[in-house]
């Protein structure tokens, strides 16, 4: 008897993170087109609301990311242990979200520091996890060794 393979990618996750993402580039490309057309949109406030808004949708999903998915944290740490990769995934989807909602509250800031505060949250959303995973998983190997 041949054992099943375990799917890689949740099909369900993959599809939603692709409708939302064309979802929000079409909602940006409408006020875009009013923008254009003489309607008094602020495109700049609008498209940081739309990027703060995927980045919190895509760190909701983030904690349900399986390997094969493209959004997810791929690295030598992740890859070592399937604990660190759900640990890691689910601490990516909190500051996924909460720059997401500090994004979406730049449009409060001034325009000559909030491109630079939201630039500084999305290099945190990359950064961050990445540390906590390589943190983890030498927590990991110490607490191997100490036992």
């Amino acid at each position: 008897m041949i054992a099943k393979e375990e799917k890689l990618v949740n099909p369900n996750s993959y599809r939603n993170i692709i409708v939302i993402s064309c979802s929000t580039l079409l909602f940006m490309q409408i006020f875009a087109l009013c923008s254009w057309l003489d309607y008094h949109v602020s495109l700049y406030n609008l498209c940081l609301a739309c990027f703060g808004f995927l980045l919190l949708l895509i760190g909701n999903f983030m904690p349900r990311f399986k390997k094969g998915m493209p959004l997810a944290i791929y690295n030598p740490w992740t890859m070592s242990n399937p604990k660190i990769w759900r640990k890691t995934h689910r601490f990516g989807g909190y500051v996924w979200l909460i720059s997401g909602l500090a994004t979406i509250f730049m449009i409060l800031v001034p325009k000559d520091y909030n491109l630079w505060l939201v630039l500084l949250f999305f290099i945190l959303c990359l950064l961050l996890p990445n540390i906590y995973a390589y943190f983890y998983h030498r927590y990991l190997i110490k607490r191997k060794k100490d036992a």
